[in-house]
């Protein structure tokens, strides 16, 4: 059954479809996708300067797909949308069949 595509229901899901549109936040998401992190982990994992960390994860929260846990003076980081992982593999199977195909010279 389809969903109906409300105004303001297509205004969330383009603004959830916009957080994603950024590599640094794909490799954000990637590396959470191991587990649950500090900004400093993923600064250093990812090879990303702490404060464009923490800027790339606000706007990962306010779209729903992380959730932040206080722990003395660290603040974790972790997938809080339990569906992220299945979008991610159709989107990434997609393209992987879609770069596939290019390069038989079939794209």
């Amino acid at each position: 059954m389809a969903m109906d595509l409300t105004p303001a229901l297509a205004e969330r899901l383009a603004a959830r479809f916009a957080a994603l549109g950024d590599p640094v936040r794909l490799r954000l998401l990637r590396r959470l996708m191991d587990g649950a992190c500090t900004v400093t982990d993923l600064a250093k994992d990812c090879a990303v300067a702490q404060p464009s960390v923490s800027k790339h994860l606000a706007t990962l929260k306010a779209a729903g797909f992380v959730s932040v846990r206080r722990s003395g003076t660290s603040a974790w980081y972790a997938i809080c949308d339990p569906d992220l992982g299945s979008l991610c593999e159709t989107v990434c199977g997609g393209l992987r069949r879609h770069l596939a195909a290019e390069q038989q010279g079939l794209g």
